[in-house]
């Protein structure tokens, strides 16, 4: 078996990560896997914005409170939308996956986070977001992901649903 697919394979979702700080050259390795994934019609809808320093991560998890919700993640990937698309959804989806085994492939651990969405588009914790980050306009966050290094034991892989799922 080959390298992408024992990434692919073993890469687990982490909820408990380590204080040590991810290194700025990492996190855009990995931003720069997520502008590499493919996009409908080649149309790049989106922007990514990694953040490693420590005092802009702490910055962009007190917005909403805290951020426990990054479960003390050294560092943070947003992915927003540029403009209004059909397929940004599904464009999103494809940036998230090839950073989180970006982030696997170079030994760091990661979860995607959804429910800070809705948290940071409220319109007051937007602006806040969008000063914090030096953005001159609004836009939408599509998703994120929390980024370290796991403390504890590798999560177990849960069982898969493959009821229907074969190759004819």
């Amino acid at each position: 078996m080959n390298d992408t697919l024992k990434s692919i394979l073993s890469r687990r979702s982490v909820r408990s990560f380590k204080d040590t700080l991810v290194s700025k050259d990492d996190v855009s390795l990995i931003v720069k896997a997520g502008i590499y994934a493919p996009t409908a019609c080649n149309r790049q809808p989106l922007f990514i914005i990694g953040i490693a320093s420590e005092d802009k991560v702490k910055e962009v998890k007190d917005i909403i409170g805290g951020g426990k919700q990054f479960y003390g993640a050294s560092a943070i990937i947003m992915v927003f939308k540029r403009n209004e698309d059909d397929f940004s959804e599904i464009d999103c989806g494809a940036a998230m996956e090839n950073m989180l085994l970006a982030s696997h492939s170079l030994g760091l651990s990661s979860c995607w986070i959804h429910c800070v969405r809705d948290l940071y588009n409220d319109p007051k914790n937007n602006a806040l977001l969008m000063k914090a980050l030096g953005l001159k306009k609004s836009y939408s966050l599509m998703e994120s992901i929390a980024l370290g290094y796991i403390q504890g034991d590798e999560p177990l892989p849960k069982p898969r649903n493959m009821q229907g799922d074969n190759v004819i």
